[in-house]
């Protein structure tokens, strides 16, 4: 029987994290672009509403009211992050949105244990109670919308237990790599081959660090087995629904040959690794940007002045005024030698997206960063920023960025390889160093600590800039990522694979539905 002429019912589910919800808003937005019939509902917390609505409204203009508006749905309950911190105020903070302290200690077999178990209270978020009552309300949303595929955040672990015990047809959507997923289909492999979570060690895995590595490794499972937290909260779960408690951490094999992992990367921009068929690479999915002379012209006429390094360290990670002025000597020395080096060539600028960790004066005449800039915040040349009209991609793509510093987030990497700009990576916590080891081994980039990791050091840092500026291996460091870029280009939109291919299995849900069989 053919497809039913009414377009398909999507449930898209997501976190308010914007490391998450962004493929879910580019997703959505090429969805509704290219799929004018389809029915999209968004499940999420009631502060990404405004957000959804945006991207339904932008999407209607564009295909002339062609495209269904977003229905959103509220969730009811504490977000992911919220949850986190309840659970784990001593080791977070009150107020805080960062990791565990532990997460930025310095790097050795201890700190990869101790955040090892805190990842898994992270990965699961919600104790017993909080667990049931996002749960619940997502039940009651699926409930009303009948959909014929649900999308699910990876880390909405309440999402993925109602999807799995709706009977529905469900899969995930990630900004995440495809190893973070094909590993768990090679268990072997993962003791050797690829880096342990949060170990920092290269890839290849030196053959000195492999035992360390296999140990691990299977800490690692014992505390997905026996954390306490993990456990309780499983079993208080399972007691309401009279079902297996589902997330991320313990589906792997056991997930529906019917479901599919969606991620925002190629296997050209990862580890070499067997993939699995459920996995569908996309390309990064990021959202294509305006051009930055639409968004803000006035930071792109400053853009041609010159060559400018961009530092923009992600949406959480916050400095406290000591490491900011540490970072700003070591650009500040780095721009003092490579102009050394060129002396009849333009002059070097810095453009830097700051999150401050507390209240101090970063632009000030009597500001300590100013004064770590020597002269150039006077004439110009070092602009110092919390907000930017444009967003990172068009930045990137303004055609003067000569490399991005960046904390090593999936976003901030993915941004940089779509833009076809050499990285230098400041990985302040310990999740971070497998997007700087990927860095590393593409041959597109460099550490920017190592020595003292993960606190930077200016006279570091500034050699590393030199380095992938202008040192022996920068040409080829950019003409590795202008092919990554080209590659991505070939590859075509990953928001649009994305869609294309959730659309798809919606449309076989549904066409399986009208014949009145199971799904």
């Amino acid at each position: 029987m053919a497809a039913p002429a009414l377009g398909p019912r999507i449930l898209f589910a997501a976190n308010v994290e914007r490391g998450q919800y962004g493929v879910f808003l580019a997703t959505a937005d090429a969805l509704l672009r290219s799929n004018a019939g389809v029915e999209l509902h968004f499940a999420s917390f009631p502060s990404l509403e405004k957000e959804v609505r945006a991207i339904s409204d932008e999407a209607i203009l564009a295909t002339n009211g062609a495209a269904k508006p977003i229905t959103f749905h509220p969730l009811r309950g504490q977000t992911h992050a919220e949850a986190v911190l309840a659970r784990n105020t001593e080791k977070y903070g009150q107020g805080s949105s960062v990791p565990p302290l532990a997460f930025s200690q310095p790097l050795n077999a201890s700190t990869t244990m101790t955040t090892t178990r805190d990842l898994c209270t992270y990965l699961l978020g919600w104790d017993g109670p909080g667990f049931m009552h996002v749960y619940d309300s997502f039940s009651d949303i699926i409930k009303a919308v009948t959909p014929h595929l649900i999308v699910v955040d990876v880390l909405l672990s309440p999402g993925i237990s109602a999807a799995w015990n709706s009977g529905i047809q469900f899969s995930y959507l990630s900004p995440n790599s495809i190893k973070d997923f094909a590993a768990t289909y090679q268990p072997l492999a993962m003791l050797w081959k690829w880096p342990a979570l949060m170990s920092g060690y290269s890839y290849p895995v030196p053959w000195y660090q492999k035992p360390l590595n296999m140990f691990h490794y299977l800490h690692m499972v014992y505390q997905i087995l026996r954390e306490p937290g993990l456990a309780k909260t499983k079993r208080h779960v399972e007691e309401k629904t009279g079902k297996p408690m589902r997330s991320l951490i313990n589906t792997g094999n056991s997930l529906p040959d019917n479901a599919r992992i969606f991620v925002g990367s190629l296997p050209e921009l990862d580890f070499p690794l067997k993939s699995h068929p459920r996995i569908v690479p996309c390309g990064p999915i990021i959202s294509e940007a305006s051009p930055i002379s639409e968004s803000d012209p006035k930071l792109a006429s400053w853009l041609t002045n010159g060559p400018t390094i961009y530092v923009n360290l992600g949406s959480l990670f916050k400095l406290k005024e000591d490491r900011a002025v540490e970072l700003a000597k070591g650009l500040n020395m780095a721009i003092d030698q490579l102009e050394r080096k060129t002396p009849d060539g333009p002059y070097m600028q810095v453009l830097w997206k700051l999150k401050k960790d507390g209240h101090y004066d970063a632009t000030g005449p009597k500001s300590r960063i100013r004064a770590a800039f020597d002269d150039k915040m006077d004439s110009d040349r070092v602009r110092i920023v919390d907000w930017l009209d444009s967003p990172p991609l068009a930045v990137l793509q303004g055609g003067n960025i000569a490399c991005s510093v960046h904390h090593g987030g999936a976003s901030s990497y993915n941004e940089a390889i779509l833009a076809g700009v050499p990285h230098v990576v400041l990985p302040f916590w310990t999740d971070c160093y497998e997007y700087a080891n990927r860095v590393e081994f593409l041959g597109i980039g460099r550490r920017g600590a190592r020595k003292h990791q993960p606190v930077f050091e200016a006279t570091e840092l500034s050699e590393v800039l030199v380095e992938v500026i202008n040192g022996k291996q920068s040409q080829t460091m950019k003409q590795r990522s202008l092919e990554l870029a080209h590659l991505c280009k070939q590859n075509g939109s990953g928001p649009e694979i994305a869609a294309q291919g959730i659309v798809k299995l919606a449309t076989e849900g549904a066409a399986e539905a009208a014949k009145g069989t199971p799904q």
